[in-house]
């Protein structure tokens, strides 16, 4: 008997599965395929951390731990995860993105800068951003590689006693209030609690969430720039930009010679995990070229390497962070709508204090199931 099995082990799964085991507790992780496939949301082989969340006030004592968390890590197990950059939140002064980054900023005391697009151009040059745009710049931003974070968290948590299960695919779950028992391909492992942490299939597992996680298919691509000093990680903090076009995110040059964007919702395709279409079409590449010719420094227009994945969305884009109503030993952490990444040191942490403690210091309140049945 386990006292806790984790399903899922992407981000969130992975660090909670090793916060787990460095308290002691026997634990069994379950994943569906290799550790550290690209078949989910966590791979691709960059993710942003920025601490002037817009997104709302509640995020930022969360992040700020995680960023802490993160340096933490590598200190511990002198591993490279966290790349600083800088981070770029970019929008027209009256837009939601820059009062909201502004706020978080002021709150919490987080240092920045704020800059008009001529002085944007001036300190990074590759952002030709029109002139009725600003900027918030913070320093302490950048992205983390998301295959180095799982690997040292699975392995780690190995090294700490942990069952890992890779390649082995869950088939249900049945708990009679005491103990949960978990059907898998493997066989069946019971567990005084559970934890699922299974992304895009989360609503698969179990049925009652799929009303309020919906999976939808993502694409990034990497593009060659003309000239490359401008966008190396010197030179190119990673951004989170809102423009006409939509909502757009990038990074500097990492591993391939290119630099990375996305677009939030990108063609908003809602799709099952299990039947996404992975193959990259001229709309997924135009849809990204676009604002790579508009507010950009000139690069190839076809790109180096393009990537599917998928974001878990909720109707507020709001995580789910709670117990399954009905079962006080199974925690959801799901729906984490193309920002999550970034958080997973600080809920594997949350989720080992809620599982082992039964209790966290951090405000759960806006991330509850309880909000969608109030709508």
């Amino acid at each position: 008997m386990y006292d806790c099995i984790v399903i899922g082990l992407g981000g969130m799964g992975s660090a909670s599965l090793f916060e787990l085991s460095s308290k002691g507790q026997n634990v069994l992780g379950i994943e569906q395929f290799d550790i550290g496939h690209d078949k989910g949301s966590s791979h691709g082989l960059s993710r942003i951390i920025r601490l002037a969340y817009w997104e709302g006030i509640e995020y930022v004592p969360l992040v700020l731990r995680a960023h802490d968390r993160w340096i933490e890590l590598e200190k511990t197990y002198n591993e490279k995860l966290l790349n600083i950059t800088g981070a770029l939140d970019i929008g027209l002064e009256s837009s939601e993105t820059i009062s909201g980054s502004l706020k978080a900023c002021r709150e919490f005391d987080i240092p920045h800068e704020i800059f008009t697009s001529t002085e944007l151009s001036k300190k990074f040059p590759a952002y030709l951003l029109p002139e009725e745009y600003s900027s918030v710049f913070q320093k302490d931003g950048g992205f983390l590689v998301p295959e180095s974070c799982i690997n040292l968290y699975v392995n780690e948590s190995i090294n700490n006693g942990a069952d890992v299960k890779q390649n082995c695919k869950v088939l249900g779950w049945e708990s009679d209030g005491n103990i949960v028992t978990v059907s898998t391909s493997d066989g069946n492992f019971k567990t005084k609690k559970l934890v699922i942490t299974a992304g895009a299939w989360t609503g698969i597992l179990q049925d009652e969430m799929s009303r309020f996680l919906t999976p939808e298919r993502q694409v990034v691509s990497w593009f060659k720039p003309e000239s490359p000093e401008y966008y190396n990680s010197d030179q190119f903090p990673v951004f989170n930009m809102e423009v006409p076009e939509g909502r757009y995110y990038g990074f500097p040059i990492h591993h391939y010679e290119g630099t990375k964007i996305g677009r939030y919702g990108h063609l908003k395709e809602n799709i099952n995990p299990d039947s996404i279409n992975r193959e990259i079409t001229d709309l997924d590449i135009a849809t990204l070229r676009v604002p790579m010719e508009k507010y950009f420094q000139p690069t190839n227009p076809e790109p180096l390497f393009s990537q599917v994945c998928m974001f878990t969305n909720t109707p507020d884009e709001h995580f789910v962070l709670d117990y399954l109503p009905g079962n006080d030993n199974v925690f959801i952490a799901s729906g984490f709508s193309g920002h999550g990444f970034k958080f997973a040191s600080v809920i594997g942490e949350l989720i080992s204090d809620l599982m082992v403690d039964g209790g966290t210091e951090f405000d759960l309140g806006l991330f509850s199931l309880d909000r969608f049945n109030s709508k």
